[in-house]
């Protein structure tokens, strides 16, 4: 696998990082207020945004610990909701 410096996993017309993304995946996010994240997406979309997050908890480059912090409360979600 390649692996990336921080500075190339970014979109420079916007400036936006990965980090960023990882952030906005939070699922206590006030975008995720009136309509929960688990009702965004289908399971296959959900099971991406884990692997995401899984994979960028692992990147010292990124912001590892929100990433794995935000796996944990998806992984919490999506369990929950397969219960229901």
């Amino acid at each position: 696998m390649q692996k990336y410096d921080h500075a190339d996993l970014s979109d420079y017309d916007t400036e936006t990082t990965i980090d960023t993304t990882i952030y906005a995946l939070e699922p206590d996010a006030q975008q995720f207020e009136e309509k929960p994240i688990i009702d965004l997406f289908d399971e296959k979309q959900l099971k991406c945004l884990m692997d995401f997050l899984e994979f960028c908890s692992k990147q010292n480059e990124l912001d590892s610990k929100s990433a794995l912090g935000n796996l944990e409360k998806l992984k919490r979600i999506y369990i929950e909701s397969e219960k229901r």
